[in-house]
Order: C-alpha cells, then structure tokens, then sequence
C-alpha cells in the first residue's frame, strides 16, 4: 500500500507541475518533459486507484496486486528505467520548474528502490491505511469510482475480483512477516480485525456494497438492471465478503 501511495503522490507532484504550452516552447530540453509525461502515463498503468481518483477511466476495472512477487518486480523495473532515464538529461539545462521535477522525481525514485530492501509488503495494511477501506468506499457508489454506465458497473465487478487476488496475497504477506519478525504491533491488529468483520454481512442486500444497485440510473434498460442486480449479489456473496472474511481471521 505504501509503494501504491509515493506512485500516487509522485504523480500528483508531476501532474501539477506539468509545463504549459507557450513554457514548453522554451524549455531547455523538451525530451524531459516528454520523458516526465510517460512516467505519469506508466504510473497509472501500475496504480490504477490512482487513476480512477484523478477521473481517469481507462483502469477502473484493475486493481494492482501490490504485494505480489511479479508486481514488487515491475514496481522495480519500473523506478530503476526512470532513474536510469534521468542520466540522460542535463539538469542544468532546464528551466526553474523541470529543474524541481527533475530533483523530487530522482528523491522519490531513490526512495521507492531503497524502500524495498525492508519488505514493506510484509504489513500490507494497518488501521489506518488500508485498501480494504479504500476498496469499501470505491465499492459504495458515493466515492471515486464512477457508476454512470454499464460498463462502469461491469469494471468493479473486475476490480471487485482482483480485490480477491489482493486479499489472499495480504494474508500470505502477513504469515510471512511473522516469520521474519516483521509484525504490527498488537493494539493495531486488534482494531484492524473489527473493520474486516465489519464488512461480513448474510444479505448482500445489507452490504455496503449493494450500494450501487440501489443508485442504478433510470437509463438503464429493465434487461440490464436485472442482469447486473444478478451480477452484483453474486460477487458479493462469493468474492467481497468471503475475502473480507478470509481478512479478518
């Protein structure tokens, strides 16, 4: 989660800082602007939470398994290709703005390699940061996460069951951590197993996830209401709340 959050930060920072037109004409070096825009680019792609947050639809149906060996390793590839990038540019050439890109890019590159020598995948959430809060409010149908369109309900019900995937490797990671010695402390772990219980409900009707059934848009066809309704019940009943039961014991 905390790789999930400097991709998210970082991106933001680059987003903010992004040269406006009649400024790219005269930066020193255009190929850094283009070389910071892909950047941003491949971090949506790896963290697609953060581009659903940003209003940016194209990976609403995709959750990053963060903890996992392939993503650790593409996390990987991906800060060491972008560090190694920056070698190419001559800092001193650029303006007062790309010169403030080019230094917060290379600090938070250097921190998310160094970062993951100490198997921060081993505590995969604590009480306070915790996608399966985070996935809870997507799942709603009041948070970030659009449900305008068929295809928006069809693209949870995909997140909802990479949640699944996430949730197993949460618990794999956490085994893990006791056997290195890398644990939450107790007073977490206890307030952390009520909020999974939490969402363990008998009528998917009462989750927090029926949400967006009950906020379906009236332009949408009889046939779809009731495919999706079908489609909704069932990934509640078989994947959320087993993977939040499978958390919070």
């Amino acid at each position: 989660m905390k790789k999930i959050l400097i991709i998210f930060t970082c991106i933001i920072f680059l987003l903010s800082c992004k040269p406006t037109a009649k400024t790219e004409a005269i930066i020193a070096n255009k190929q850094f602007a283009a070389m910071c825009e892909q950047f941003y680019q491949d971090g949506l792609k790896i963290n697609p939470l953060a581009a659903t947050y940003i209003g940016d639809e194209r990976y609403n149906d995709l959750l990053a398994n963060d903890g996992s060996e392939a993503f650790l390793k593409e996390f990987k590839n991906y800060n060491q290709r972008y560090l190694d990038s920056l070698k190419n540019y001559n800092r001193e050439s650029l303006d007062a703005n790309d010169k403030l890109s080019f230094d917060y890019l290379k600090d938070q590159l250097d921190m998310s390699l160094e970062g993951l020598k100490y198997h921060s995948e081993y505590l995969p959430f604590n009480q306070m940061f915790a996608l399966p809060l985070t996935i809870g409010q997507l799942g709603s149908g009041t948070g970030a996460q659009p449900f305008k369109t068929v295809k928006n309900y069809e693209d949870w019900l995909k997140r909802a069951s990479a949640f699944s995937i996430w949730a197993d490797t949460a618990i794999a990671n956490f085994k893990k951590g006791q056997a290195s010695g890398i644990v939450l402390p107790k007073a977490l772990v206890v307030k952390m197993i009520p909020q999974m219980k939490a969402m363990v409900v008998s009528d998917p009707k009462s989750s927090l996830f029926y949400g967006p059934v009950n906020l379906m848009p009236k332009t949408f066809s009889e046939a779809e209401k009731q495919q999706l309704t079908q489609a909704y019940v069932k990934a509640i009943s078989t994947v959320i709340i087993p993977a939040y039961k499978r958390l919070g014991d």
